[in-house]
């Protein structure tokens, strides 16, 4: 997912019903049930889990009682989650070393365990969690939706989920939706610095710039040192006309990660367009713009593009600013194409492009 930051169950070790022996009738199905709640207690991989779940589906084909057999039946699914969970951890760990086949692969079997946890006990909302976020991560937030909702009216104080579906209407275009899903994880935990970038990110597409300045000077706040954080207050400062503060943002952001191509692209926008002269440098608007193109690789869109022409017009190559405008009018969403349309006429009168 592009701009999503999913949060996985912060798996418990502790079964959240009652022990075996407090369940079975006589000694047989008392024995065989606490070495199945035993196993419990020392798993750890997704090997430990199957053992679990073989054993407890043995044990439902005896005949237990009603009572016994609904016992062993949550037991089972609390496997089958734990086993998605171990699944899915894995898969990450393959995703992040290129084997994308070998994560996908993995990614399906968890999300056949969270079915099969769900099935067997629907009343287990980490399954539905968990299920959630295995959608997300194919991109199908339709189905994921649903599943954060079912998760949330069996857990509401459930910080994870409230987060997750706040991404989700992100993804979707719901940022109200995903502004009142994220106020209820600050208002669990009033330190977590990616709720409030979230947050904020959320403002931002808004149009709410003056909020999201604020949830992003409250991320730094609590995390000072990060880059992105410096970034993100830079362009809402940017967006609300406050060019000192953006520059000063764009200027750490660089400091903190010289491979971050995003912020030489908002300080070659900044240093390019602004109304303000004391802030524009046309030269070094260029060298920061074709540097953001070069750090950025293949993610360099239309954006860089309109930057560096921006910048090259401001140095009054408006021939080079023409040539490079047309190829982000190229490059550029349909939506997007009447602005850039504005300033490549601009630049074919020899005028240069200034923040509105």
């Amino acid at each position: 997912m592009s701009s999503t930051s999913l949060r996985l169950v912060a798996a418990a070790m502790v079964l959240l019903f009652a022990a075996p022996a407090a369940l079975a009738q006589d000694d047989d199905a008392r024995t065989a049930i606490q070495s199945v709640y035993e196993m419990s207690q020392s798993a750890e991989t997704a090997e430990d889990y199957t053992k679990m779940i073989e054993e407890s589906q043995r044990l439902l084909e005896t005949g237990l009682s009603q009572q016994n057999s609904e016992y062993v039946r949550k037991l089972t699914a609390w496997a089958y989650n734990r086993r998605g969970e171990a699944r899915a951890e894995e898969a990450g760990k393959h995703a992040a070393e290129g084997q994308t086949e070998a994560a996908a692969g993995l990614d399906a079997q968890a999300l056949e365990d969270f079915n099969a946890a769900i099935q067997l006990d629907a009343s287990r909302w980490k399954a539905y969690h968990n299920r959630g976020v295995s959608y997300a991560m194919t991109g199908d937030y339709q189905k994921a939706l649903p599943e954060f909702n079912h998760a949330l009216r069996l857990r509401p104080t459930f910080a994870n989920s409230w987060f997750n579906r706040g991404e989700i209407h992100y993804e979707l275009g719901n940022y109200e939706q995903a502004v009142a899903d994220y106020n209820n994880v600050i208002r669990a935990n009033p330190e977590d610095a990616e709720a409030y970038t979230r947050r904020g990110h959320a403002y931002f597409k808004l149009g709410r710039y003056r909020e999201a300045l604020t949830d992003y000077s409250r991320a730094l706040e609590l995390k000072p040192d990060r880059a992105l954080a410096h970034l993100n207050r830079g362009e809402a400062c940017l967006a609300l006309g406050l060019w000192d503060q953006a520059a000063r943002d764009y200027r750490q952001a660089i400091t903190l990660d010289g491979s971050l191509g995003r912020a030489y692209q908002g300080a070659a926008w900044l240093m390019a367009a602004c109304p303000d002269q004391r802030y524009r440098y046309p030269d070094r608007a260029v060298n920061a713009a074709q540097k953001a193109i070069e750090l950025a690789g293949d993610e360099a869109d239309y954006r860089y593009l309109d930057t560096l022409a921006a910048a090259q017009a401001a140095a009054g190559d408006f021939a080079k600013a023409q040539e490079t405008i047309a190829a982000a009018i190229e490059q550029a969403p349909e939506d997007k194409v009447d602005d850039l349309t504005q300033r490549q006429t601009l630049y074919q009168q020899n005028q240069p492009y200034r923040i509105q």
